[in-house]
C-alpha cells in the first residue's frame, strides 16, 4: 500500500505492522492505539523482540 501525506492506515488489533520509506523525502508517522481496559498495549514474540 503506498500512502500519500494525510492518508490514514489502519492496522487491526493482532496484527504486525511494518513499513518502509520508498519516497526520497523524510516520512513522520503519528500513531493512536486504542487499548481495552487491562489489556497489554504490546507482548514480546518469541524471539524477544516487540
Amino acid at each position: 500500500m503506498i500512502l500519500k501525506a494525510g492518508d490514514v492506515l489502519f492496522i487491526p488489533a493482532g496484527k504486525f505492522p511494518t513499513a518502509k520509506n520508498i519516497g526520497s523525502v523524510k516520512a513522520v508517522e503519528r500513531a493512536n492505539y486504542i487499548v481495552e481496559k487491562g489489556k497489554l498495549l504490546l507482548t514480546l514474540n518469541q524471539r524477544g523482540g516487540l
